[in-house]
């Protein structure tokens, strides 16, 4: 299933979207940041790119159904990661500059959702796909 119906540039962006995922959180989580913290919004560019290839390319390359729906959801998720990042940072220097009140309350919901989806929605979607994806993997192994 996963050997047969995953081409060899759908593999190559899947396993470079988890090393650059593990990069991403090494960099924000470990005293790794006060080094390599110039890479971060290049890593941002890099996920975000990768996501759409994988989404793309899972789209008309994939045969199974299942494989074919977990790569197109990694691949949102892991888009999904800088893309909303931005967002938030884009409503709240809208909410900084707006001057009415229900309006301010409108961005400020709108900049905590993008927060929350980009922080902890999207990471657990991309570590839950992975998962799912290396279960396949290991049930078709065990059927061979």
């Amino acid at each position: 299933m996963l050997s047969s119906t995953m081409s060899k540039y759908i593999k190559i962006i899947f396993y470079s979207s988890i090393s650059i995922f593990v990069f991403l959180i090494l960099i924000i989580f470990t005293p790794l940041n006060e080094y390599l913290v110039f890479l971060f919004p290049y890593l941002f560019v890099v996920s975000f790119l990768l996501g759409i290839a994988l989404l793309v390319l899972s789209k008309r390359g994939v045969k199974e159904e299942k494989l074919r729906r977990l790569l197109i959801i990694n691949g949102i998720s892991l888009a999904g990661i800088p893309l909303l990042s931005v967002l938030h940072n884009l409503f709240y220097a809208l909410e900084q500059l707006v001057e009415n009140v229900f309006l301010t309350n409108v961005i400020s919901y709108l900049g905590i959702l993008f927060f929350i989806l980009s922080v902890i929605v999207c990471p657990i979607v991309f570590l839950g796909t992975i998962v799912w994806i290396f279960t396949l993997y290991l049930k078709e192994l065990r059927r061979i």
